[in-house]
């Protein structure tokens, strides 16, 4: 068991190749299972934009372990929604429909092996999560509503492809919750 754990920390942490760090932006597309959606009035879909950085630590010449991180805003659509006065500055009052917005990161680790220069392939665990309400945008005193989904782990699988100063990835990812099905990711980042 030592053998196994030195040679591990010995290629993950002191590896003589090079780290890559990318930078950039991403979208996702989640669904959610129909009892979950049903059960908090929502669409079976949320769609979140954001920010994502990844760090590629290679332990091999073709071989790396991947680390991503991401925050962004998450919007799905409303199935039960409330409507309010809302006075905007000295304009009359107007009754706005709620809709389903709110903050989502995700944060996942795998394994990465590189074809052809090029192209990369991914295979990873990781974990989203989600705090979403039901609310009207730009009102301060209106009524929200807590969306009762937050965390949702998830296997990923997907490809990169790198040119010299970017890269482009494309994955999915199947949640192993009752409350999420799958998903689709896209992003695209800067090397550094």
């Amino acid at each position: 068991m030592k053998f196994i754990f030195l040679f591990i920390f010995t290629f993950a942490f002191n590896s003589v190749y090079a780290v890559e760090k990318q930078v950039g932006i991403y979208a996702e597309s989640i669904n959610l299972t129909e009892h979950a959606a049903e059960k908090q009035g929502i669409g079976t879909n949320l769609r979140s934009i954001g920010m994502s950085v990844s760090i590629r630590k290679p332990w091999l010449e073709n071989s790396a372990f991947q680390y991503s991180l991401g925050a962004g805003i998450s919007s799905g659509k409303d199935q039960d929604t409330f409507s309010q006065e809302v006075t905007t500055g000295f304009s009359e009052a107007k009754e706005q429909e709620s809709s389903i917005l709110g903050f989502s990161g995700f944060a996942d680790i795998g394994h990465s092996t590189e074809f052809f220069d090029h192209i990369r392939t991914y295979l990873g665990i990781g974990s989203s999560y989600f705090s979403i309400e039901r609310q009207i945008t730009d009102c301060t005193d209106c009524e929200r509503q807590d969306i009762d989904i937050s965390f949702a782990p998830y296997l990923k699988i997907g490809m990169e492809f790198c040119g010299q100063q970017y890269c482009m990835q494309a994955n999915y990812r199947q949640f192993i919750t009752d409350e999420f099905s799958n998903g689709v990711f896209i992003s695209f980042q800067g090397r550094r």
